[in-house]
């Protein structure tokens, strides 16, 4: 979980701390362009952090999911069995209760 925190912090701090190294780059060698060294790691952590990001996305998504539909398939028997047995009253009654 603090994995997938720091990677969600870094998609933010990243692209910063590339613009300081370019600004840092322009002030101090104006004709050698040594940033794109930089720009490749922090690049290919930064895609690296994304997947981790959306991994995590996906996996709570597919929880949360997962969690809905037992949820609506236990109300749909509690539905089904309040109509065999006590009718539609029985349904409305419930119903007004929550």
């Amino acid at each position: 979980m603090f994995a997938t925190l720091r990677a969600v912090k870094f998609l933010f701090i990243g692209p910063l701390i590339l613009v300081m190294v370019v600004i840092i780059n322009v002030m101090t060698s104006p004709g050698h362009w040594w940033a794109q060294w930089a720009a490749l790691g922090i690049g290919i952590a930064w895609i690296v952090s994304l997947l981790r990001v959306i991994r995590a996305m996906i996996l709570v998504g597919g929880l949360a999911a997962l969690i809905a539909y037992a949820w609506i398939v236990s109300l749909l028997r509690v539905i089904r069995a309040m109509i065999l047995v006590g009718g539609l009253a029985a349904l409305i009654a419930y119903l007004r209760r929550k």
